[in-house]
This record gives C-alpha cells, sequence and structure tokens, in this order.
C-alpha cells in the first residue's frame, strides 16, 4: 500500500510538471520589429540615425539561435542627408529561459549607404558588426515584448572606421 502511494505521488508530480516545462517553452521561429536609435561617430563627427530593424531568429536549443538581421536608418541635417541599411547574420546565446529572457549576440555582414553633401551624392559598401545584447520578456509562447537591446555598431566605408551605439525595442512574434 505505502508502495503504491508514492508511485501516485509520483505520478501526480510528473503530472503537475509537464504544464509547466510547456509553459516555459519557446517557439521554433521568431520574428522581432522594432524602433532603433543609432548614434554614429567618424572623424570627429556625430550623428544619430532613426528607423528600424526585422529578426528572424530560428531557436536551435534552450540557449542558442540563429539570427538574421536587417536593418534601415535614416540621418538629414542642413547639410548632409544619408540612408543606410545593414544585413547582419550570426549567433546568439540565451542566458534564461524564463518569462524575462535576457541574450547577447554576435552578427557579422554587410552595411550600404546613400549620401549626399552639398550637391554631391554617393553611395558605397562596406563590411558591419554588431554585437550587444537585451532582454526579451514572456507575454504569451507566441508573443514577447523586446523593452530594449543595446549594441555597439562598426562598419569601414572607404577606409574609415565608423562606431555606432544602437538601441532597438519591439516585438517579438513566435511561429
Amino acid at each position: 500500500m505505502r508502495k503504491l502511494w508514492w508511485m501516485g505521488a509520483l505520478g501526480l508530480l510528473l503530472a503537475l510538471a509537464m504544464p509547466a516545462r510547456a509553459q516555459n517553452e519557446y517557439s521554433t521561429v521568431e520574428v522581432y520589429a522594432g524602433y532603433d536609435l543609432l548614434h554614429v561617430s567618424c572623424c570627429g563627427v556625430s550623428t544619430n540615425f532613426i528607423g528600424g530593424s526585422g529578426q528572424v531568429s530560428v531557436n536551435l536549443n534552450d540557449w542558442a539561435a540563429a539570427v538574421a538581421e536587417f536593418a534601415g536608418y535614416t540621418s538629414s541635417t542642413s547639410k548632409v542627408s544619408a540612408d543606410l541599411l545593414t544585413y547582419t547574420f550570426g549567433p546568439r546565446v540565451y542566458l534564461s529561459r524564463g518569462t524575462f529572457r535576457p541574450f547577447a549576440q554576435i552578427l557579422f555582414g554587410g552595411a550600404h549607404t546613400d549620401a549626399s553633401f552639398g550637391g554631391a551624392k554617393g553611395s558605397t559598401n562596406a563590411v558591419a558588426v554588431s554585437m550587444g545584447g537585451g532582454v526579451d520578456i514572456k507575454i504569451s509562447r507566441r508573443l514577447l515584448v523586446r523593452p530594449g537591446q543595446f549594441e555597439y555598431v562598426f562598419s569601414n566605408f572607404g577606409g574609415v572606421a565608423q562606431n555606432g551605439l544602437r538601441y532597438s525595442a519591439g516585438i517579438v512574434f513566435g511561429f
């Protein structure tokens, strides 16, 4: 009788643990859409770009994902107007899988810019790297809010290095 009681208690514990495990699961594919502010410094001049970014991430397991990110920005002053597009890819590591899901990532790829200065116009391509992290807050299995993602962004246009800091915030949809 005592053995039967222990087996019943163990069965009840397992039955209660299964829904708790299901609540911590995340979608295999996640799509992020957000607003970005990018502050770039180059050659003693700083400028702010505003725009947005989108990411597709494939969760490989509980702690790692492969990420593809595409972002577009614009900046305009009285003398200079510039558009910047970046496309980067790389790994993301999750530091936790609870309600708050902090992560770190490093992405490699390219950047394209169209700029006009005075009456002159030009466009060029460059290598781009971003590294940083953020946090996602789980609302449901298929919806997360990203209140903050902070990254260092580096690009090199024509042998001239640009250093940037980027802040992003948005929504993550799971599929």
